[in-house]
């Protein structure tokens, strides 16, 4: 299982600045948990493992 550093929870609508919080993040070494890197279509969210 993967190890992350930080969950980014976040409303939809605000995705943009959540992606480039993520991006940050990983440019500092730290490794965020992001949906759409985790999650991907026809993934059934209950199943992922990443988490």
């Amino acid at each position: 299982m993967e190890q992350f550093d930080v969950f980014l929870a976040h409303n939809s609508k605000d995705k943009p600045q959540v992606r480039a919080i993520a991006q940050e993040l990983t440019r500092y070494n730290l490794k965020p948990w992001f949906d759409e890197e985790q999650i991907f279509p026809g993934d059934n969210i209950h199943q992922v493992r990443s988490l």
